[in-house]
């Protein structure tokens, strides 16, 4: 009878390492919801094979990811996900002859599931299957990171050092088991910039640059620059250079340099500057540069006013008014989006621009100022303040058909405001000398509303000044228009 069974076993067992392939397929192409479907519908949930088994574990724990960012899963629906994968991947481990990558997902389905002690046990398991093993090695590594973590946010300072330990002793023998390898020198460096963040102590950061100075050694191509420049911050300025000095000066790589400037706080602003000029000297076109300086620029000027350096103070904000200027002529549309993701950060962002071209034409850099106060315009069109601004330079620049429109602008938002009313027939009196009788409208009726606040009793004593002048203007433009005087 035994006999009879052992063709159809095998049968079976080859259909089902078929099928684990098909579904690798889907899984590979991202579609974890068929891996899974194909894999079940042939009972491999139920099977001993252990690559169908691993196959249909990871589509599981890739289905659950994908549900969850969906916003399908909710509460325990998402550890029970995740535990469902280990469970099958669990099986595949004891099915016999699981590969390291099994071991691993099994780890990382149990972590996501909350299960912190048997995703490491799972990695030992690993480990004790596949002894040298780096991805096995730098799972575990990762859960004891993840658990130090843990220990700090509860205090525990002296279980998270030594859970630190065991996990760096653990990236050093990954360092050591493969000498072509990156992963391990970046995680390690990883770990003891964490370390340094917690515990400040140089040696921490220096052990940190160190590692990724040999991941760079050992294949610059391979590591992410963007990555290793936001966890070093400036301690990686000296391996850019290494890397400078190796293929020659490059706009890529001075631009990492500058972002590395940025990146750390304090600041320093001489090389924040220093590095991102050079790079617009390399490559003009690049000119996405002039945000990391406008913004750094701002920052050097508060420390400088906070410090009583007023000269240098306003040199840095008109720097900062520049800069911004130039990088919204390129990418305006694209910060707009940005701020205006949310109304406040956008409130926030306009205050300080309007701030900035006040500095700016306090200096007679009107240009820079203008495109601060358009730009704000798009982000707040409602902002009455921003078109009266906008008028006023215009009016000086010489432009009084785009000052006519910007009054436009700030009467449709403050229709009862007696100064922008009679600005704005200012405009059409003076300057176009054109459409008398609007211009008399609005003469007529900023004089009446001025003598209802002034007379209301509720205006506020700081607007006091400001409706009276627009009384005592509107009075007089309304008298010389009515005899044809043009000359203001």
């Amino acid at each position: 009878m035994l006999a009879a069974l052992l063709p159809l076993l095998l049968f079976q067992s080859s259909d089902l390492t078929a099928t684990a392939a098909k579904a690798q397929a889907f899984l590979d192409k991202g579609d974890a919801m068929a891996a899974v479907k194909i894999l079940e519908d042939a009972g491999a949930v139920n099977s001993k094979n252990t690559q169908a088994l691993t196959v249909l574990g990871v589509a599981q724990l890739r289905r659950t990811e994908a549900l969850i960012a969906a916003g399908k899963l909710r509460g325990l629906q998402i550890n029970d996900g995740f535990l469902e994968a280990a469970w099958t991947l669990e099986a595949a481990v004891n099915a016999g002859g699981a590969t390291p990558q099994a071991y691993v997902q099994w780890s990382e389905a149990l972590l996501n599931g909350g299960d912190y002690k048997n995703a490491l046990k799972a990695t030992e398991n690993g480990l004790r299957a596949h002894p040298e093993n780096e991805a096995v090695r730098l799972q575990k590594s990762r859960i004891l990171v993840t658990e130090a973590a843990r220990y700090e946010g509860l205090g525990k300072t002296k279980k998270r050092d030594t859970t630190w330990k065991e996990a760096e002793d653990l990236l050093q023998d990954a360092v050591k088991f493969n000498e072509k390898s990156v992963t391990p020198c970046i995680k390690l460096g990883e770990l003891k910039r964490l370390q340094f963040a917690a515990t400040q102590n140089a040696s921490d950061a220096k052990d940190a640059q160190k590692a990724w100075g040999m991941a760079l050694n050992r294949n610059a191509d391979a590591v992410n620059l963007s990555s290793m420049v936001q966890w070093l911050r400036s301690d990686a300025i000296p391996l850019l250079d290494g890397l400078i000095k190796e293929k020659g000066v490059d706009p890529t790589l001075v631009w990492y340099q500058g972002y590395a400037a940025y990146l750390e706080w304090p600041r320093n602003w001489a090389d924040v500057r220093r590095y991102f000029e050079l790079v617009l000297e390399l490559n003009p076109q690049q000119t996405d540069v002039w945000y990391f300086l406008a913004d750094a620029a701002m920052t050097e000027g508060v420390r400088l006013n906070d410090d009583g350096e007023e000269k240098k103070s306003s040199n840095a904000f008109l720097y900062s008014a520049k800069g911004w200027a130039n990088y919204f002529n390129d990418f305006g549309p694209n910060y707009r989006a940005r701020v205006q993701a949310g109304t406040d950060r956008g409130k926030q962002v306009v205050e300080q621009m309007k701030w900035l071209a006040g500095k700016a034409v306090a200096r007679r850099k009107s240009e820079s100022a203008l495109t601060l106060l358009y730009w704000s315009s798009t982000v707040m069109p409602k902002d009455v303040e921003v078109w009266n601004n906008i008028a006023l330079l215009e009016r000086d620049f010489g432009t009084p058909s785009k000052a006519l429109h910007a009054y436009e602008r700030a009467g449709e938002v403050s229709p009862n405001d007696p100064q922008i009313l009679n600005d704005w027939a200012v405009i059409l009196h003076y300057y176009l000398k054109k459409e008398d009788e609007k211009a008399l409208k609005l003469y007529a009726d900023a004089i009446l509303l001025a003598e209802e606040l002034l007379g209301s009793g509720d205006l506020p004593v700081e607007d006091t000044a400001r409706i009276e002048t627009a009384l005592r203007d509107s009075r007089n433009n309304l008298k010389r228009l009515k005899k044809g005087i043009r000359k203001n």
